[in-house]
């Protein structure tokens, strides 16, 4: 709560109603997670009406929203989510994801990827993803060069070693391709 006194700005923190809200909002993570979706979103909605600003319980119940098939709630969630914190790395990954899968809109969904590895270069699933998004536009070799960069941050994600070995393959290198699959395995 943030209230002017005297020319003063006050600033007030109620710790225990975040401390509180952390709970519920591990709960609705966890209730997510385990695919109960209908559970989830009553969890979220009553964070949501206690504190509308926060960008994560925004980002949570549109990536909920997308799980369940509803892109357009799912983009309008994830806007909230945007407008309360540019930098939410994982509403901004999410948007792309929305925008290659669902919209057929390559360009738009780079757009987010690239804010999200702009706002942290160690973000290798958007590299991944931009990888991934620029290999289906047929430019195989600047999508390699992404999955490579997600494989120096982190050479363990199984997504990244599987795509390697699709640009592999791609290229006519069974036999590297065949090792970059068994790695993913």
């Amino acid at each position: 709560k943030v209230t002017i006194e005297n020319g003063m700005a006050k600033v007030e923190v109620n710790i225990a109603a975040i401390s509180a809200q952390k709970k519920e909002y591990d709960h609705a993570v966890r209730l997510a997670e385990q695919r109960q979706y209908s559970e989830a979103k009553k969890v979220l909605k009553g964070l949501l009406k206690d504190n509308p600003s926060n960008s994560e319980y925004h980002r949570i119940y549109g990536q909920i929203l997308s799980d369940e098939g509803d892109q357009e709630g799912a983009i309008n969630h994830l806007i909230d989510a945007l407008r309360w914190n540019p930098r939410n790395n994982h509403a901004l990954t999410m948007m792309g994801n929305i925008y290659a899968k669902f919209k057929n809109d390559v360009d738009t969904a780079l757009v987010y990827y690239e804010q999200a590895v702009r706002l942290n270069p160690k973000d290798n699933i958007a590299l991944n993803n931009i990888g991934a998004n620029l290999i289906q536009s047929g430019k195989t070799e600047a999508g390699k060069n992404y999955f490579l960069r997600a494989l120096d941050i982190n050479p363990d994600y199984p997504n990244t070693l599987y795509a390697l070995g699709l640009v592999a393959e791609m290229e006519g290198n069974i036999q590297e391709a065949f090792e970059w699959a068994i790695k993913a395995l």
